[in-house]
């Protein structure tokens, strides 16, 4: 019997990024947009699975009505959704989610009561580092397990087979089918984190090898960036060889070790465009009180200027691009999950973003200032707390113990000093209780006993004075 060949982590690098004829993994065309000044990444997500562009696959007839049924199979469809755009729209278009990610519309008159992906057509804002923290520190074990059975039951009933080994150029409106296919049986996986559901992969044929070659990609894509995330950040991760190098060579390092590249290629767009945002405004290094005061002075005009005589245009053409501010937008084409990791990632290198590891649950999280934080402010699955407010309750409850034990120490010893003065104690018996009694409340406060064991012990060290 043949071995198995174990791959080199240069060979699985490139596997999880791949293409297969049963899975792509670049399905959306999403726009990246990153605001230096705020260190903040903006994503544009694509929209163009949401809707019909021909007409002839819209359902033909009257479908004005419809049944109690499908009614509430719409209805359940809707309420599976984590958000809505109606949602976003009544938080004033600045959605909170999950607490980092700040989701607001594209274009504020788009509203839909549903859609295939409800992050489709939205800006999603965040600091730089979040998204791929995020990822990292998410539990897909569960979702994994349910994609896995499903591709396997297909294989029970025979369906998904891959027709061909060749990487095909699928029309729009296969594309379309097959997005809708992936988000009903994927769902829940997509749903685990924005970056999951943002960089979703376009099941071709939905069988055993291709739910098996995602689950690889999200669980090698993770245990990836964790492992880069502990050698190249945490200054914990072998200091004293490690610290005297910058993040930037620590990665060098990194990539030597693992035979990965130092590299990294994407689309990097430029453009020009009448739409004001953050970004737009901070490329353009326009003040705001300077477009509005152009905004508000235009007057048209039937005068033609010399350049507008000169070139054969139309009068007030020059000074309506000038009351009419246009803006300087850079972006990146993104479209792949790892890609999008391996962005973030280098925009981590640049800015010297420094992370810590949470004391309480584990995770990375970033420090801000130079605020030496050892709790992170993230809700753990299953708290309604911060990690920072479990371990500010956990450190007074601590404090409250110890005050405790303390107050307990100093009644009996004021009550056994008093009686050793009168004689009723010997003073070498005093003195080898107060030895043991500073050990025990010691190891009360610390919390390896209780404090009503300890007032036990207390109150026993000495028989009780008989009452004449």
């Amino acid at each position: 019997m043949e071995e198995k060949k174990e791959i080199s982590e240069h060979e699985k690098y490139y596997a999880v990024r791949a293409n297969y004829t049963s899975i792509y993994q670049d399905a959306y065309r999403n726009k990246v947009y990153i605001n230096e000044k705020e260190r903040s990444v903006i994503i544009e997500v694509d929209d163009i699975y949401e809707y019909y562009t021909n007409d002839d696959w819209l359902p033909q007839g009257n479908n004005e009505e419809s049944s109690d049924e499908e009614n509430d199979e719409e209805e359940s469809e809707k309420s599976d959704f984590v958000f809505t755009d109606q949602d976003i729209a009544d938080s004033n278009n600045d959605y909170l989610y999950h607490d980092v990610f700040h989701l607001s519309h594209k274009y504020s008159k788009n509203l839909h009561e549903c859609k295939i992906n409800p992050f489709a057509s939205l800006m999603v804002t965040y600091p730089v580092g979040e998204g791929l923290l995020e990822f990292c520190s998410s539990d897909f074990t569960e979702e994994i397990k349910s994609l896995v059975g499903y591709g396997m039951l297909m294989k029970a009933f025979g369906k998904g087979k891959v027709d061909d080994d060749k990487v095909k150029n699928y029309s729009h409106e296969e594309r379309f089918d097959f997005m809708t296919d992936t988000f009903m049986f994927a769902d829940d996986l997509m749903k685990k984190t924005v970056y999951t559901s943002v960089f979703p992969p376009m099941f071709i044929k939905t069988n055993e090898r291709s739910t098996a070659i995602y689950a690889s990609c999200i669980t090698e894509l993770q245990k990836e960036m964790l492992r880069r995330l502990e050698f190249v950040f945490d200054e914990e991760f072998y200091p004293d060889e490690l610290l005297k190098f910058t993040a930037h060579e620590r990665f060098a390092l990194y990539a030597h070790i693992y035979d990965i590249p130092m590299h990294s290629r994407r689309t990097e767009d430029f453009e020009i465009t009448i739409r004001m945002d953050k970004t737009a405004l901070e490329c353009s290094r326009l003040p705001m009180d300077v477009i509005i005061q152009r905004l508000q002075s235009h007057k048209s005009t039937k005068k033609k200027s010399p350049l507008e005589k000169a070139l054969g245009l139309e009068a007030g053409k020059v000074q309506m691009f000038y009351h009419v501010p246009r803006f300087m937008a850079v972006s990146y084409e993104i479209s792949a999950l790892h890609e999008m990791l391996e962005l973030e990632f280098s925009k981590m290198l640049e800015y010297g973003i420094k992370l810590h590891k949470c004391k309480n649950c584990g995770r990375y999280f970033i420090i801000k200032g130079n605020y030496n934080a050892e709790y992170c402010d993230r809700i753990r699955e299953g708290n309604s707390q911060t990690c920072q407010q479990i371990a500010a309750q956990r450190k007074y409850e601590e404090k409250l113990h110890s005050d405790q034990a303390v107050a307990l120490f100093r009644k009996y010893y004021k009550r056994y000093h008093a009686r050793s003065k009168v004689g009723t104690i010997k003073p070498d018996k005093f003195r080898k209780w107060n030895y043991q009694a500073c050990e025990k409340r010691d190891i009360c406060q610390r919390g390896e006993i209780a404090l009503d064991e300890f007032e036990e012990w207390l109150e026993g060290s000495f028989k009780n004075r008989e009452k004449k």
